[in-house]
């Protein structure tokens, strides 16, 4: 299992300064994904996170 971050598109308002970001967890046992995902959701909120995609096939950035 590996973590890889994807930069989003700058939102265009003059109050943020933040770059939007998912987290990608690829390589994930497929046995795991359900499991996995459920604590890696309440992660990636915590750290600001987007959006949250967790597979069991490999991505890359």
């Amino acid at each position: 299992m590996r973590i890889q971050v994807l930069e989003l598109p700058l939102d265009r308002s003059p109050e943020t300064t933040d770059t939007p970001f998912a987290l990608v967890i690829d390589r994930c046992p497929l046995s795991e994904v359900e499991y996995q995902t459920t604590g890696l959701n309440d992660f990636a909120r915590a750290v600001g996170a987007r959006g949250l995609l967790v597979t069991a096939d490999e991505v890359e950035l």
